[in-house]
């Protein structure tokens, strides 16, 4: 493939006239760059997260750390906002350069598959994930 567009469209350009579908872009990609496997399965993780109950409250397995729980909790916070914060993922932060409007769609896609995890697997009053937007046009998904 010539030039530096890694786009799906790039590829799908560049193979026109022969069939080429989003799996084949994903094994392009993964070939071309020599990506390691490891990062199909961060995404996987968070994507589709396992999610630890601590205290009533819901958390992030993937990036849970029992020693910084106990800081906010010796700190004096509440749980709810020890919950929104310690699931607190940028968006823009990891897919640094995307627009705030691609930022969003994703942002908006994770949070519908972290509700249902956490419908199946949880009640509905211990939380649920939401997209926050910041007055930097940052984009991030907690669970609150």
């Amino acid at each position: 493939m010539a030039g530096d567009d890694k786009s799906l469209m790039a590829y799908v350009k560049a193979n026109s006239g022969a069939p080429f579908d989003k799996l084949d872009y994903m094994r392009a990609i993964f070939l071309n760059e020599e990506l390691s496997f490891d990062l199909a399965f961060c995404f996987l993780d968070f994507i589709s997260p396992s999610f630890k109950e601590v205290d009533g409250f819901l958390f992030l397995d993937f990036n849970f750390s029992d020693e910084v729980y106990k800081e906010h909790v010796d700190a004096g916070r509440a749980g709810k906002d020890i919950q929104v914060w310690m699931n607190l993922v940028g968006i823009s932060d990891i897919f640094s350069g995307m627009e705030v409007s691609e930022a969003v769609l994703m942002a908006n896609k994770i949070s519908q598959n972290w509700n249902l995890i956490i419908s199946q697997k949880k009640p509905s009053s211990v939380g649920h994930s939401r997209v926050i937007v910041d007055e930097d046009e940052c984009v991030y998904i907690t669970v609150d």
